[in-house]
Order: structure tokens, then sequence, then C-alpha cells
């Protein structure tokens, strides 16, 4: 939480305000979607806590992918967010790892917003894998390090999944993790910032393992603990304040001070089709907040049943804007916000807020705006 005052303290002072509760952290949105056969990136404004209210799209700030979005991630999540890595995959099956500057941007000022590198990751050297299908990113904290998690399938091709650990600068493979006797769960891929350590989950018998390896000792991969969850079922893993969440089709269960050795906690009932965790790892956030198919669920803490749901259909993703404590979920043509910060209980309220130009959304994510003089 320090480095994330220190952020809202570097913002105040940019904006030469008093530090007034009244002052807002501006910031703005970015969104990776897809135009027909075309991959795009673009920049909104978010003016929902500001007096004029909603969301600006961003017209001049379209910028084109190599390939449809699959992934991205944030280069400092915890600090000044300075750069966003974005997964795609064109029409040839290839993948492509473009990193885009995040600093000093501003509504008005977008000439910096540009892809500062590339990555063509079937031409990448080191110790290559058998096949390159990418469908999860991770990064480092100060951006020398990705990590992706392999699905053969997803490009009709055999195999276990398994996870490459790459580094950015310059390009090339650093190792590959396969199951040690099982094979690795799907979706399940998380790089903890705070530390850089890896963290993946693999099947056993009766549920599941949660396995992390430190970026700085590649090599050496232990185990944190073995939870009971439906392996097959899993969904999405997230960090919700100190807990390792591992979310399933109808459940989810939390690694409780994950960064430890420990017993991870009993299994909770969550809303029936959940398929994505709506979290972040630096937030002072305890809330767990769940995307599903047609439903938005919140549970109060890694240990608390299911608030009623709200109903929310066909939305694709979604990120925690920390600074105003905002939830912003991505669907076709429009966004639904929920004001985390001012929610108590029962039944989240959303406010869906349309933006035509807005299709097809593969990821969501924020990063602080630049502050202008006036």
């Amino acid at each position: 939480m320090k480095r994330l005052w220190m952020l809202l303290l570097l913002l105040i002072l940019a904006s030469g305000c008093t530090g007034t509760v009244e002052e807002i952290p501006e910031t703005l949105l970015v969104v990776g979607f897809a135009n027909g056969d075309q991959g795009r990136l673009a920049l909104i404004e978010n003016n929902v806590l500001q007096p004029e209210g909603g969301l600006v799209w961003l017209a001049d700030s379209l910028r084109d992918l190599p390939g449809l979005p699959l992934a991205a991630d944030v280069i400092d999540r915890a600090g000044g967010r300075t750069a966003l890595v974005v997964l795609s995959r064109d029409g040839a099956g290839l993948s492509y790892l473009s990193t885009f500057n995040l600093r000093n941007l501003a509504p008005d000022r977008l000439e910096g917003f540009a892809e500062t590198a590339r990555i063509a990751l079937n031409d990448l050297p080191g110790p290559r894998p058998t096949v390159i299908c990418p469908t999860r990113l991770q990064v480092s904290s100060d951006g020398r390090f990705a990590a992706l998690l392999h699905q053969p399938a997803a490009c009709g091709a055999p195999g276990n999944i398994f996870i490459s650990l790459l580094e950015l600068t310059p390009p090339r493979f650093v190792r590959h993790y396969e199951g040690r006797v099982f094979p690795l769960v799907d979706n399940a891929l998380v790089l903890d910032q705070i530390d850089d350590t890896l963290y993946f989950l693999e099947e056993v018998t009766d549920g599941v393992r949660l396995e992390r390896v430190a970026l700085a000792e590649p090599t050496r991969v232990s185990t944190v603990s073995e939870a009971v969850i439906p392996a097959r079922e899993i969904q999405d893993m997230g960090i919700v304040l100190d807990s390792m969440v591992v979310l399933a089709t109808g459940s989810f269960v939390a690694f409780e001070n994950y960064r430890v050795p420990g017993d991870a906690a009993p299994p909770v009932t969550t809303s029936p089709g959940s398929r994505s965790l709506i979290s972040s790892d630096f937030a002072d956030l305890e809330r767990v907040i769940i995307l599903g198919r047609d439903h938005f669920t919140v549970h109060l803490s890694v240990t608390d049943t299911a608030q009623p749901t709200a109903i929310l259909r066909d939305y694709q993703s979604g990120t925690v804007e920390a600074l105003n404590r905002l939830v912003f979920v991505a669907g076709d043509r429009r966004v639904a916000v929920f004001d985390e910060l001012s929610y108590r209980e029962g039944t989240p309220a959303l406010t869906v807020i349309p933006l035509t130009d807005l299709t097809a959304p593969a990821f969501i994510s924020w990063f602080p705006a630049l502050v202008l003089p006036p």
C-alpha cells in the first residue's frame, strides 16, 4: 500500500492541488479489442467521478496490433504503471508481444502512446518449445521478464499446457515449466510484482497444487500448498489482498498468506458459470469480485458467502482502477462501472455506459494520466 499512497501523493503534487478530499486522481483506461480481423488498442478518458461524468472514447489514440489481442499486463503495477505489454496472435497462428508506452499521456496529449517494442515469439532464440500458443501473459515489475501460459489445443496442436519464461530485453526464451508429475492447470498464471515470483497450478489427485518460482532463481520450483477444487474447472487465478484466489466455475479457494507455505482455506461456493476474477494485487481490496457469463458477484472477503448477484450479460473483462476504487467491466459496445469504494453489501449496482466503437473487447486496464496545469 505504501507505493499506492506515494503514487496518489505524486498525482496531487503534479496537479498543484491542495490535497483536499475533492481532488480526484485522473486516470485513463486502455482497451484491447478486435475490429473485424484487425486487433487494436484505444484509450478512454475516465470522467466517471468528474462533474461531467461518463467515459470518452479517444479516437486519436487508436493503435493497430500485429494480431488479435489475447491478454495484457502492466509494468510496475503498483507504481507509475509505465508501460503495457500486449499478447496477440495473427491469422497465420504467429504470436507477438507488443510494448506500448503509458508515460506522460493525457486526453489531449496522446502522441506518446506508441509501440516501443515488438517481439515475434515464433522467432525467439533460446530453448524453444515444440508449440508456441500462448493464451495468458504476466510481466515482471521492471519489464525485464514475461511469463506465458501456452495451451497447444487452442492452436489445434497436441500437447499439455506449459509455461514459458522469457527475457524481453534482449528477447529470448529462458526456461519452460511443465507439470512435475501431473499436467499444469489451464487459466492459472500470476506473477506477483511485489517480489517478482511466478505462481501456477499443477493437477493432483484430489485437486490442485500451488507452485511458485522466484524469477531471481528460475530453476527452483517450490510448493506452497494443495487445495481441493476441480482442476479441470479452473477459470482464473488472482491476488486478493494477501490471498491467492483460485476460481472454478462455481466455487473458489484462497491460499491465504500465500507467500509462505500453508493450508488453503475451504472452498467457497459462488455463482455458477463464473469466468474471471476482477482483482488488484496492490489495492487494499479484500473483496472477491467475480465476472460470470451473465452475472457480477461480490464476496466481502475470501471466506465470505456471495452477496446477491447483479445481472451482467456478455461482458468479457474487468479491471480495478485502484486510485478511485472503481471497477470497469468491458463488453461489446459498452463498459459497466461499479463503485467498489461506496459499496457495503447487497446486490452491487453497476452503471452501463455505451461506447459504440468498442467491439469484441479482450481486456481492459488503466493507468494514471498526466495532469496538465490549467
